[in-house]
């Protein structure tokens, strides 16, 4: 699936409004089965509804319900009592996880989830908010009705779904807690002009989500995308200028100096686009040099994202407030045209007058 990267909010709305759309029969389905078991006054196929009813349905599956769950159970292979104690350890420590869930709670719902709409959805995530005196992180086990999930439309088993959809009520402050996203705008700049040192932040050095600076230069990545005069695209040909004066914007001949170019395709044979494997300088000036393979991840090698595309293109690095691992000091989107603005996108002042 090839993600509009520039549009990425709208892409997924639109998405999301196709898979919902391609649902509506089977919504409709789950309405009426909920219907079923509250219990309703209307009578298939007349249009006068019922003056009194009993909710047989209701009974039915409130009479098969069962909240017992299985009791935990370690058996070594081999029989000592060093490693009984172990096994009556490990039943422990399973009980206090299974409590922690809790299970009994979901199993409750899904107790009448199942009969009332044919299955249920589990959402197991990795919730690093959640901290002990030693530990940072945990799992965190959620279970919602099918008519939360959203899915690939013709694809029936989640494993070959590209993308699917689980949309649910909660608080900003719950996401930002979770997930570690912002609901805010860029800050000012001057943020960190209260902070003495070189280095630092005027609220935290260690959680990533307020203004730096670095050496004296404020945001170094993130907060907004900045462009990044002196250097022009045309295709996979890369032109710089090294004079700060004769910068101009879609420019290839002198005072701009072909580099070299960059290709469009990775060492797998895939498009470009990708977190950065390698770095390729250029033989006329070895200081500089430019993303020549993508096929890394956000967790190997450099670690930050790169985009190209064809035609006449500048360069932004860094990337904004809500990019998360895709940003950072080696994030390089090298594929929009010099007219494009964005609320996300600003610049660094390459001359101060004193």
């Amino acid at each position: 699936m090839q993600i509009d990267k520039e549009n990425k909010l709208d892409f997924f709305k639109d998405l999301f409004a196709n898979a919902k759309s391609e649902m509506e029969g089977l919504i409709e389905d789950f309405n009426k089965y909920s219907k079923q078991y509250k219990g309703d006054l209307e009578i298939d196929g007349s249009d006068t509804p019922a003056q009194t009813s009993r909710n047989i349905t209701y009974e039915l599956i409130e009479s098969q319900f069962s909240s017992y769950l299985p009791t935990t159970a370690v058996t070594p292979e081999v029989f000592s009592e060093k490693n009984e104690r172990n096994a009556k350890s490990v039943e422990k420590l399973l009980r206090n996880k299974r409590n922690r869930l809790p299970f009994e709670k979901m199993n409750d719902i899904d107790e009448r989830y199942a009969p009332i709409y044919g299955g249920s959805v589990w959402l197991v995530e990795w919730d690093n908010s959640i901290k002990t005196h030693n530990t940072v992180g945990d799992v965190k086990v959620t279970i919602w009705a099918p008519t939360h999930f959203v899915g690939q439309p013709h694809i029936f088993d989640i494993d070959d779904m590209e993308y699917c959809f689980i949309f649910f009520e909660t608080t900003k402050e719950d996401l930002v807690r979770k997930y570690g996203v912002s609901f805010e705008t860029a800050v000012q700049t001057g943020r960190t002009d209260g902070v003495k040192t070189a280095s630092g932040s005027d609220t935290s050095n260690t959680d990533g989500k307020h203004a730096c600076k670095y050496r004296g230069i404020e945001n170094p990545w993130g907060n907004i995308w900045k462009w990044c005069d002196g250097i022009n695209f045309s295709d996979e040909k890369i032109y710089v200028c090294l004079d700060p004066t004769a910068y101009e914007s879609d420019k290839f001949t002198a005072p701009y100096m072909y580099m070299g170019d960059r290709p469009f395709r990775n060492s797998d044979g895939d498009d470009l686009d990708g977190y950065i494997r390698e770095i390729s300088y250029f033989d006329k000036f070895p200081v500089l040099g430019y993303a020549s393979d993508t096929s890394a991840s956000d967790s190997t090698h450099y670690c930050d994202y790169c985009t190209m595309n064809e035609g006449y293109c500048v360069l932004f690095v860094g990337g904004f407030w809500v990019d998360g691992l895709y940003g950072g000091l080696w994030c390089w989107y090298g594929s929009s045209d010099s007219s494009y603005s964005y609320s996300s996108i600003g610049g660094r002042l390459c001359y101060k007058p004193l």
